[in-house]
């Protein structure tokens, strides 16, 4: 190579002498060579630049819609009874008693998980919405960790007094981590306090019974003290008579 340069493209100094013909038409091919490919590219740059095409495949951004279909039951059949709010959905009204909430991924709803948010003791002041306590449900659908999804869940609110609940069907994944219920755990709502508990607190139908029984021999006892004073009595054609009559028959 350095040969090559010495012999086509070496330039003397000043003064050492003249350039060679042969130098002076090596160096001027190269450098022709070198404008022709700039031209080229230049050429080719062009061409890509107005005739270059992209073809993508269309994106299509779609909602997801996530619903929950709620079915309420007593615990106890005829222990308790519940109106639902026919103006805000997912407000229930429940006398005391308890009450078996199933909560059921809807068939229509096209998000792969939710979850649902429960707020006890729910009551209007100065035109907001208050409530005593707030609950959230497990993930109602796809369950990270599981390989099916889980697309029901039960929960259980037990009441002492007349109270209001609100339901909210949520879409996506609670970040949260506090007051989330556990599949074995009641909300109990007792003396204006909420707590979880692991039983539900059902009065019990012997004790009911007897305290019906006992009401029952009480009104009976008094209505026999009355008796035992003012005793009736019946003659052979079966009439009542007072004490009066007995007596003036027994003069004459």
């Amino acid at each position: 190579m350095r040969k090559l340069y010495d012999k086509y493209f070496e330039i003397p100094e000043q003064g050492e002498g003249v350039i060679s013909e042969t130098k002076f038409f090596a160096r001027l091919i190269l450098s022709v060579i070198c404008i022709v490919l700039c031209l080229c590219a230049m050429g080719y740059n062009a061409y890509a630049y107005f005739n270059s095409t992209i073809e993508s495949t269309s994106n299509m951004l779609q909602a997801s819609t996530y619903s929950l279909e709620i079915d309420v039951k007593c615990v106890q059949e005829g222990q308790g009874s519940f109106v639902e709010d026919k103006v805000v959905t997912g407000r229930y009204v429940l006398q005391p008693g308890a009450y078996t909430f199933t909560l059921k991924k809807s068939e229509t709803s096209t998000a792969s998980t939710g979850y649902c948010r429960i707020d006890i003791g729910v009551k209007e002041a100065n035109g907001e919405t208050q409530y005593e306590k707030r609950y959230y449900t497990q993930q109602i659908g796809a369950v990270e960790g599981k390989d099916k999804p889980v697309t029901e869940r039960k929960v259980v609110i037990s009441v002492d007094q007349e109270t209001v609940i609100q339901l909210e069907t949520c879409w996506g994944t609670f970040a949260g981590s506090e007051d989330i219920l556990a599949d074995d755990k009641v909300i109990v709502y007792q003396e204006g306090k909420v707590s979880l508990s692991n039983t539900v607190p059902i009065p019990e139908p012997e004790k009911l019974e007897e305290e019906t029984t006992l009401e029952g021999q009480e009104e009976v006892e008094d209505q026999g003290g009355e008796q035992l004073e003012n005793p009736p009595v019946t003659n052979d054609s079966g009439e009542k008579e007072s004490e009066e009559t007995q007596e003036l028959e027994v003069s004459l």
